[in-house]
């Protein structure tokens, strides 16, 4: 038995006399050929993989979005700290300002 896996097929038509006897144009096949019995038999075998499994640039692409997300989290922590730290500076200078006016 001959396997042929076909990595980039996910669209299966079987075309005989009558036309079209058989469809299947799911995204997410695997679709591998066999022959048999000196190359006189075609056997095909259709199953479902995973999108990631496909296509493992996605599964790197959802890794580097989750990434970004989280950094966003922590810019927004970091502007946030930031900007708290200029409103404490800025009531510091405001206390310290009142101060140099009153007579101590």
């Amino acid at each position: 038995m001959t396997y042929c896996p076909l990595d980039k097929v996910t669209r299966v038509e079987i075309i005989d006399q009558d036309g079209r006897s058989y469809v299947n144009w799911n995204g997410n096949n695997k679709v591998e050929l066999s022959f048999q019995d000196d190359k006189r038999t075609l056997k095909v075998f259709i199953s479902r993989v995973n999108p990631d499994e496909r296509e493992p640039h996605s599964l790197i692409t959802k890794t580097l979005k989750n990434h970004y997300d989280e950094l966003e989290v922590l810019i927004d922590k970091v502007i946030d700290k930031d900007e708290k730290i200029k409103q404490l500076e800025q009531y510091n200078q405001e206390l310290i300002e009142e101060l140099a006016g009153e007579d101590l």
